[in-house]
């Protein structure tokens, strides 16, 4: 009874906001995943200090934005559910655009190893990078003594 008490727990959380890509729905084989999709590359690298949008920048705005990734059989992102909000609605949104564009998945896995819909879960944290200001004095140009 506890189990299905903490499932519904579960399905009760709602997303806070949502966005569906260009890409259409492509479940492949259609049958529950037993291996959940993997990323080509750490998703840490696709989103920069220069993603943070300027707007955002300009009103100090960071913070952390949890997401759900639905992911094709091929390995795209097909629907992103922020499932925790960064406060920000540009950070949450951004964050669905840039992860909707740029990652790719090695996709997830029915039991009897054929490509299937699956989905994958992750955190980005968005921080201003700091400005370093520099303070470049030039010398002074000094007199130098007359050649006679």
């Amino acid at each position: 009874m506890p189990s299905v008490l903490l499932l519904l727990a579960l399905l009760s959380v709602s997303s806070v906001g949502a966005q569906t890509f260009g890409y259409p729905p492509d479940p492949g084989s259609g049958q529950p995943a037993a291996v959940q999709p993997v990323p080509r590359v750490p998703l840490e690298m696709l989103i920069v200090p220069e993603d943070h949008p300027p707007s955002a920048v300009r009103g100090n705005q960071e913070g952390t934005v949890g997401v759900h990734l639905t992911v094709t059989a091929g390995g795209k992102v097909s629907d992103c559910a922020v499932r925790q909000s960064s406060g920000a609605q540009i950070l949450d949104i951004t964050t669905c655009k840039l992860l909707g564009r740029r990652a790719r998945f090695t996709p997830a896995l029915d039991a009897a190893g054929k490509p299937t819909e699956g989905h994958f879960d992750h955190v980005v944290r968005w921080k201003i990078a700091a400005r370093w200001e520099v303070n470049i004095q030039l010398p002074r140009k000094l007199d130098s003594p007359a050649r006679p």
